[in-house]
């Protein structure tokens, strides 16, 4: 695991979901962890948190007729400096490379 230190971002964000065949909508609230080489929020920032809570959702709903057309971030909340094995724990490291 590298020990190249990244800074980590807790993303809470509201996706608003639309069903086309029947043109129903609906708010569904997830999070994400992001990361990146500054602590600073740029819009490149902001795009991979958007980015990153829409691959949650369909990780957690898989093959869906949902069409997702609008992420909010609602927070965004620094959680540090750190490597990834700081940030995971060694537990999670050996459970991650068995």
């Amino acid at each position: 695991m590298s020990q190249t230190k990244k800074h980590y971002f807790l993303v809470t964000s509201e996706i608003t979901l639309l069903e086309e065949e029947t043109q129903s909508s609906s708010i569904t609230r997830l999070n994400a962890v992001i990361h990146g080489d500054s602590r600073q929020v740029t819009g490149r920032v902001l795009s991979k948190a958007q980015q990153a809570a829409q691959m949650n959702f369909h990780k957690q709903v898989g093959e869906t007729s949902l069409k997702i057309v609008d992420v909010v971030i609602l927070n965004l909340s620094y959680l540090g400096e750190m490597t990834e094995e700081e940030f995971l724990g060694p537990k999670e490291k050996a459970e991650l490379t068995a």
